[in-house]
Order: C-alpha cells, then structure tokens, then sequence
C-alpha cells in the first residue's frame, strides 16, 4: 500500500495514481487528507502538497491537477536523469518538477483538447503538433519510464515495499479495410476498376482481375490462411478488426451480407478475436457505427466489446463517448499514422479520462506503436530501416515492461513485399527476444 497524502480532493489526481500504481506498477494506494494520520502511518508515503516532510518522498503539485477546464500550459521541456521533464521548477529533494502532472498531461491527451487545433486532411490531431515529436521523446514511453523512477524512489525509502512485475508483451493487430481484391465486389465495382487499371496503363493489373475472376488465380488480398498459420506458429494472439461500413470515399470493403466475408469472419473467429473497425463515417454519427457493431455481432454471433477507428479516426472525447454509449469496453486507436511511437507516451493498458467531465470513464486505452502504412505511405522506409525502428521501440517497451501493439493490414502486406518481410521478421525477431 502506498499512502499519497493531499489537502485537496481531486479527480485528476486519483486518476493519475490509478494509471501509475494500478495500471503500471501493480500496487494498490490510498489518498490521505488527514496529515496527522498520514504522519503517524508506516507505510510507504508520498507528500503531494507543499508542506515539507522528512519521512515522505515530497513532490510539489504544480497545479494542472487541482484545476478544472482546459487552459494553455506554460510547458519547458528539460532533461533529469537521462529523460525529458516538464512542469519544472516545484523543486523538492526527491523531483525537480512535477511528475504527476506530467503524466496526467500525456495520457490525459491534454494538448489535443487545446484550441485552435491543427488537424490534418482527416481531421486528426497531426503526430507532428505533439509535444513529444516536437521534443524528441515520442519512441520513449515515458509515462512508464517516470513511474518507474517513482517506484525506484519508494524503494529507496520504503525498501520493505513489495511491487510486481509487469512482463512484455506483443500483440500483432489487423485491420481488414479490404477483405478482397476483387472477389464480391459486384459486376459496378468490378468493371468500373477494370477500366481504370486500362486508363491508367495499368495492364498487369487488368489482367490480374481478369484471371481472379475467372476463378484461374486466387484473390492476391486473400492471404488470411498465411496470417493465421505464422501467428499461430510463432504462438501469437493477434485481434482483427474489421470495417463493415458501406461503400464510400474511404471504406471499401465488400457487403456485409456477401457470403465470402461472412465465412472468412466466422473462420477468423474461431481462431482469433475479431472485433470492429469503425468506418470513416461513423465517427461522426453514432447511429452508423451502431449499426455496424450490430452487424459485426450478427455474423460472429459474440459481444463486441473492441474497437479500432478506420483512418485512425479520433475526436476527443466525442469518438470515445459515442463508444461507450454503445458498450465497447477497449479501444486500439490512439496512435499516429504519420509517424511511429507512444502517442499518450505510454505502452500500458489505461483508463480514458473525459477532461471536459472530468471524470475517469470505463474505457480502456490500447495504445498501438508502429503501423505498416507508416513505414511506406509516410516515411517511405526500406524494410531494413523499418525493421530497425521495431527492433528500437521493442527495446524501449521491454524495459519497462509494457505491450507493444502494431497494426497490419491484409492488403497493404499483399501489395508491398517489404511489408511480407517486416511483418514476418519483426515478429520472430521481437518473439526470440522476448
């Protein structure tokens, strides 16, 4: 038990030790009010006020959780003990800076509810206008990493304090935006990107779609029984996500009634978890993504309780509301598609916190680290420079033993042979090193 004694109650704080000594450390704790009891107790204490203690390891409060509302932050990012601070200058003998604050702020996603916000063509908040890119920590879960300090500090003083250990984890997800190339996909869709591939030169294609349909090839997204044969091998429990969103702009998927994507999914579902992957649309309309979860529930005939957004797309705190609205327990969407690395700065499993209600929600946050797309459609990495990125984030989950979560995708492997390469040797390079 850890004791953290306070003379403010606080929702920001509670949940802030809830991700620190519950979700990472495995240790329970306990906010104190009361001084003099804190002061008589002999259990191991942390002083979060500014009163001076000398049986207490001492953090000053910088504020941000005693506040309510969102408001620009006066951040200056310094370096203490080999990692990057901020909320500096509440100076004790233990912290230089804040570190409770600091983690609210990152796993909070604090900066994203900030206006105006820059978004990018997809109305996302850009990797690029993150604090962590900015300053060199986003392939640091530094969340973790700060937790881990305090931990060492309890250790230090309370060296009868008992903590478990958390052990690494990888877990390989799928997105299937386009079960198939061309099969299902109806006499419209199929003539009207027949003549495409012919305007654009693209002959190899035309004929590829010509001998899948003919039934003389098989269809070249349909690698399903490759992806299930190497993840059961190398004794992996990945989740796929589906989109079974109608046909638009940005989901292409083939109907939900089509019966070689019911039979793919119930196939799917019996050796995996298969969860859903709300379409592009849905994001903006609760009823659509209803919907869809009713869809996805009717094939597989199980509860979905998962979630991934299609395009990454993520609306604070409207996406995650509308989620749990409609019983979805855990989402895998909070991560960049620009760029690799921690987003909340985090590689635990960790409860949403709504900053406009101010409250702790039911939600748990997945947090993803690498995507394939990434590594082709935005830095246009070979697949040994990919690789070698895996192998840096692997290392920095490891040590603090988190989860690492990457996204792949059917057709983006089927498309890009460097992909079929870093899917396969990442995954047996981060299972032998596990």
């Amino acid at each position: 038990m850890i004791l953290v004694y306070t003379a403010i109650s606080s929702n920001r704080l509670n949940y802030t030790l809830n991700v620190i000594f519950r979700d990472i450390l495995y240790i329970d704790f306990e906010l104190v009010y009361d001084l003099k009891e804190f002061e008589k107790s002999t259990e191991a204490k942390i002083n979060y006020s500014e009163l001076k203690m000398d049986d207490a390891i001492s953090i000053n409060p910088s504020g941000l959780l005693f506040e309510s509302g969102v408001f620009l932050q006066s951040i200056n990012v310094k370096q203490w003990q080999n990692i990057p601070t901020f909320f500096n200058g509440m100076s004790t003998v233990d912290f230089p800076f804040d570190p409770f604050a600091m983690i609210f702020y990152l796993v909070s996603r604090y900066e994203e509810y900030l206006e105006p916000i820059s978004k990018d063509l997809h109305e996302r908040f850009p990797a690029e206008e993150s604090l962590a890119y900015q300053h060199g920590f986003l392939n640091q879960p530094l969340v973790n990493q700060l937790a881990l300090k305090i931990k060492e500090k309890i250790e230090q003083k309370f060296p009868s304090t008992h903590f478990s250990s958390s052990e690494f984890e990888y877990i390989p997800t799928f997105d299937i935006d386009s079960a198939f190339a061309y099969l299902g996909k109806g006499l419209l869709r199929n003539t009207a990107g027949l003549m495409k591939s012919i305007l654009r030169l693209q002959f190899g294609k035309a004929l590829e779609r010509f001998h899948v349909l003919s039934g003389l090839k098989p269809d070249p997204y349909n690698i399903f029984d490759f992806l299930i044969e190497h993840c059961l091998s190398n004794k992996l429990k990945p989740i796929i996500f589906v989109n079974l969103g109608k046909y638009g702009k940005y989901d292409k998927n083939i109907s939900s009634t089509n019966p070689r994507l019911t039979k793919l999914l119930k196939k799917l579902g019996r050796k995996f978890t298969v969860s859903i992957h709300p379409s592009y649309k849905s994001n903006s309309d609760i009823d659509i993504l209803e919907n869809e979860i009713s869809k996805l529930k009717r094939i597989i005939k199980k509860e979905i309780t998962q979630s991934r957004q299609h395009y990454l797309k993520l609306t604070l705190p409207e996406t995650y509301r509308n989620l749990l609205e409609l019983g979805i327990k855990e989402d895998y969407s909070l991560g960049y598609a620009s760029q690799v690395g921690f987003r909340a700065s985090i590689c635990t499993p960790f409860r949403f916190y709504d900053l406009l209600k101010e409250e702790e929600t039911d939600l748990t946050i997945f947090p993803f680290t690498f995507m394939d797309g990434t590594f082709t459609d935005y830095l246009n990495l070979s697949a040994t420079k990919s690789m070698e990125i895996i192998q840096e984030l692997a290392e920095n989950t490891k040590q603090v033993g988190g989860q690492l979560i990457g996204i792949w995708h059917n057709s983006a492997i089927a498309d890009e042979p460097r992909l079929k390469e870093l899917f396969v040797d990442s995954s047996s390079f981060i299972k032998a090193d596990a």
